[in-house]
């Protein structure tokens, strides 16, 4: 959940409403209430909301696409990088995700994406560059005796890593090619307002037709429930549908759970500790350049020293481009004044040369191209919403993505459900479209079953991913540094009955002495216990399932919608699934 973007929460936002035979509305609003008519409005641009608007697309649904920050085209901060199995089927799609007649979105992100020796790799290190330590460990997710049965057939496709903020230019790129080309070839212009940049959603209502209104729908087969969206600007669409897929602030979501969220961790009643990170970008073609001189290359470096202690994220070696993930601990530590261009400078090098090398060395290749492009705050939660579909008979307003599921980055699931959810969505609402008639049970069935189907996968993905951030917690606290503490420093410094100024200074402080179990890990202070913490991170890296993992074939490929059914070997799966045909088809012939 992104901190500097700004919601409103009136519970005005959502509503009910009807249009009467005597009421009166002025020219503006039924102007631009008649002109704006889409079968479905999807509130939020990521890349839930533009693989569904893709989906959608393919089927001739009319939709349009509400994007609230869109100044100079999609966001260029890192985020999600990790693309697994079964999103790529789905951007192979060649009708929503197709360029011309061979390129897709899946085949551009194989061809553009670095070669899998850059990212194949988890390491563990005091400084990425530091000359005078040895890594702590490292798990090479490529390696045969980390490949988990059946991997290499369950899939033509393989997971990929390419960064969101160059995933989403090129998912616009099809969108936009699509969209002209559906006005050059329809007659009318109904995708001349098929995306709306920079205007905010100001309320959904749910509106039932007037009775001349109702009479004309149902002899176009139509149905009498529909929703109002209103936009800042004044602009209104009318929709038959309305899917918020505008992240884990969005505004309908929290109306729609205004019962509250679910947030428990499941078997266990303790609510996932919210914690909030600075995540920095930067660039470096000089670090670039000296990692693959000591193919030190990796995906994720979980840096470990005196200064800092955090994740640096190779979003492509092949650029240069890097992104640091620093824990802070509001209202401790303010966002503002801890993340200072200066200093995320100074953090920067910090994880490159561990505890105060400097940053060049004797051969007199320097890292002096060090530029911090910019820095975002962003919380990590665990959350899956209560209600993720409207408890109306006819339900109209629909949750998919960060605005139904919220979870740790560990094993990389946020985006991938979100797309997963559109694709189960979109051919739902086609068909729901399509054959929609008055109180008709098949268009809820459908709805309903996707709100059933995803939020059981979301409850499922959330569970795994809290329990990948347990395993990335395991390394720090085989060196002595335990997270779990931070909770109770965070809670004793605010107690304190100082200035906040104090307050900040003695957390600093304290949190300083506690970096400072790393030195023991200096090869130039040879001492028992940091050998034997050194011992136990390669013990660790070198036992399969005891560290964050980068693949999960069952729950990518094998996860199942039916009811207390977990994830599984799809290999496995799909034999089950053919012998029970096969079973069906042997009894039917019997009979």
């Amino acid at each position: 959940m992104s901190e500097y973007r700004q919601f409103s929460s009136s519970s005005s936002l959502f509503s009910h409403a009807s249009t009467r035979d005597d009421e009166v509305t002025t020219g503006n609003v039924t102007d631009a209430f008649q002109d704006k008519t889409k079968d479905v409005v999807i509130v939020g641009g990521g890349p839930t909301g533009i693989a569904l608007h893709a989906l959608l697309s393919s089927f001739d649904v009319k939709n349009v696409l509400l994007i609230e920050r869109y100044s100079n085209g999609p966001s260029k901060h890192p985020k999600a990088h990790f693309i697994n199995r079964r999103t790529m089927e789905i951007l192979r799609d060649r009708n929503a995700f197709g360029f011309g007649e061979k390129t897709t979105v899946a085949s551009r992100v194989r061809e553009e994406m670095s070669d899998v020796v850059n990212w194949r790799h988890f390491r563990y290190v005091t400084g990425i560059l530091d000359e005078k330590n040895e890594e702590l460990g490292s798990v090479d997710h490529f390696a045969t005796e980390r490949m988990e049965v059946g991997e290499t057939t369950a899939s033509t496709e393989g997971v990929a890593h390419f960064p969101q903020h160059r995933l989403m230019p090129m998912l616009w790129e099809n969108a936009l090619e699509k969209a002209k080309k559906r006005r050059e070839n329809d007659d009318d212009d109904d995708d001349d307002d098929a995306f709306v940049r920079g205007d905010e959603v100001v309320r959904v209502e749910r509106v039932m037709r007037s009775r001349s209104e109702k009479s004309s729908s149902s002899s176009r087969g139509g149905s009498n429930n529909r929703c109002r969206v209103t936009l800042k600007s004044g602009k209104v669409f009318e929709a038959k549908y309305v899917v918020a897929c505008d992240g884990a602030s969005s505004v309908v979501a929290r109306t729609l759970n205004s019962g509250g969220i679910e947030t428990k961790k499941k078997g266990n009643n303790k609510s996932f500790p919210t914690q909030t990170l600075g995540n920095i970008h930067f660039v470096s073609r000089s670090l670039a350049k000296r990692i693959k001189e000591k193919s030190n290359e990796a995906m994720l470096y979980f840096v470990f020293n005196k200064n800092i202690v955090g994740v640096v994220v190779a979003h492509d070696l092949r650029e240069g481009e890097f992104a640091l993930q620093l824990p802070y601990h509001a209202p401790v530590q303010d966002f503002k004044e801890m993340f200072t261009k200066k200093k995320c400078e100074m953090f920067v090098r910090n994880a490159i040369c561990g505890g105060g090398i400097d940053v060049g060395d004797k051969n007199g290749v320097t890292l002096d191209d060090i530029e911090v492009l910019d820095v975002k705050s962003w919380t990590m939660d665990a959350t899956v919403a209560n209600v993720v579909i409207d408890e109306e008979r006819a339900p109209r307003i629909i949750l998919a993505g960060d605005a139904m599921h919220a979870f740790p980055p560990a094993g990389g699931f946020g985006m991938n459900t979100g797309i997963q959810d559109a694709h189960n969505l979109a051919w739902k609402l086609a068909i729901a479209i399509q054959n929609e008639r008055d109180d008709d049970a098949l268009s809820s069935s459908l709805l309903n079953s996707y709100a059933n189907e995803r939020k059981k996968i979301a409850s499922e993905n959330k569970t795994l991913s809290v329990s990948n951030y347990e395993r990335v917690l395991e390394i720090p606290r085989a060196l002595g540094l335990e997270p779990r503490a931070l909770d109770a420093l965070v809670f004793a410094s605010n107690a304190l009955p100082v200035p906040q100024a104090l307050k900040s200074f003695a957390f600093e402080k304290i949190l300083s002495a506690g970096r400072m179990q790393t030195v023991l890990l200096e090869n130039d202070k040879k001492n028992p216990l940091g050998e034997y913490r050194r011992e136990a991170v390669k013990r660790l890296c070198g036992t399969s399932g005891e560290t964050l993992k980068l693949k999960f074939l069952n729950e990518e490929l094998g996860f199942s919608y039916a009811k207390g059914v977990k994830a599984t070997n799809p290999n496995v799966l799909a034999t089950k699934m053919l012998w029970k045909k096969l079973e069906k088809c042997y009894l039917k012939a019997l009979h």
